[in-house]
């Protein structure tokens, strides 16, 4: 595993609207750890408030490598990775975010494109993100994932369904990933 600092990646899509309502809908500013590389793949840690840099913890443990960070544990059995309750296969070019556990009080929120996202949880499991280098983005928790894909195309899939939703939406999940409301704006 080798640490690289970098600047955080403007995951905006520059618009001022995009950037405004970013900023309304977060409370406090976000910090990230510095670029973290574990089996060729990209992390990249929300730190605490109080913290200027993630410090990696490296173990092994049930025939596999991991690292963890303020408590997220990240496993890696040859090219597939684990966060929480899901497993993962990322693409080498990606860059792999990991959110701090959402709460009922303090949920993960985001704004992409043409995307909102609340997701409300128990504080057990991280929103784990992934921007990949054709300009696309999965968002996993839990049982959901959201895919945005670079064409704008978005869908959410829920226990093996998946279902495509409009151009501009505001999606509401809860603590296990299902969809409480979803608002078009």
């Amino acid at each position: 595993m080798i640490s690289a600092g970098c600047q955080s990646v403007d995951k905006t899509s520059g618009s001022e609207t995009n950037k405004r309502r970013t900023a309304k809908s977060r409370q406090q500013e976000i910090h990230w750890s510095s670029t973290l590389y574990f089996g060729e793949t990209r992390f990249r840690f929300q730190l605490p408030t109080e913290e200027s840099d993630a410090k990696p913890i490296f173990g092994h443990s049930d025939r596999k490598d991991f690292f963890e960070v303020f408590g997220v544990r990240v496993y890696r059995d040859r090219n597939r990775f684990k966060v929480g309750s899901s497993m993962f296969r990322w693409d080498r070019d990606s860059i792999i975010w990991i959110h701090s556990p959402p709460t009922a009080s303090n949920p993960f929120q985001r704004s992409q494109g043409s995307v909102d996202l609340t997701f409300f949880g128990d504080g057990a499991e991280p929103v784990v993100e992934e921007q990949d280098p054709q300009g696309g983005f999965v968002w996993t928790f839990k049982n959901a994932r959201v895919v945005l894909s670079s064409d704008s195309s978005l869908s959410y899939h829920f226990r093996g369904n998946q279902t495509r939703m409009p151009g501009s939406i505001h999606l509401i999940l809860g603590p296990q990933g299902e969809l409480l409301e979803k608002q078009s704006r």
